[in-house]
């Protein structure tokens, strides 16, 4: 059996501290645009499409669930957790990311607009997978919610 353990939120989110932290916790599989073969979502895809993945594998993207039909075809599980995260956080990761160069040319508007668009994604993905909103009002629920999605998964997949 396999599962995908899929994490998306918005850029600055925090998804990638995150994903690292589970990666290590399970010492699972990580799939994310920073190891994908072409640096992009669509070699992500094509890593997934054409690997037979055992056991436990966790995919992050801001963007993936634009993919979730075919990812359903390639996992017997899928667990879909989003993080939620509030506006005033968003804009502090931002602009900490913008001080070290490492966001690009994009302007602080794309955040909201992303965050809206994977929110109206993972909405209308229905309920047929196991879907968790991690909640960040505050810089503590980042564990908070870090031990949540370790127990979630523990819970959901036999051989975590």
């Amino acid at each position: 059996m396999n599962t995908a353990v899929i994490l998306t939120g918005t850029m600055c989110s925090g998804k990638s501290t995150i994903s690292e932290k589970i990666q290590n916790e399970f010492k699972i599989k990580l799939i994310s645009e920073s190891n994908a073969s072409t640096k992009s979502l669509l070699g992500m895809m094509y890593e997934i499409k054409n690997n037979k993945f055992e056991g436990i594998v966790l995919i992050e993207h801001a963007e993936i669930l634009r993919y979730i039909d075919d990812l359903n075809k390639y996992f017997e599980n899928l667990i879909i957790i989003l993080l939620e995260v509030s506006d005033s956080i968003l804009v502090t990761n931002f602009n900490s990311r913008k001080e070290q160069n490492a966001i690009g040319n994009y302007p602080p508007e794309t955040v909201f607009t992303q965050k809206k668009y994977i929110e109206e994604l993972f909405n209308n993905i229905g309920n047929k997978y196991i879907k968790y909103t991690a909640n960040i009002n505050d810089r503590k629920d980042y564990e908070i919610e870090y031990n949540k999605i370790i127990n979630l998964i523990k819970v959901n997949t036999p051989n975590a």
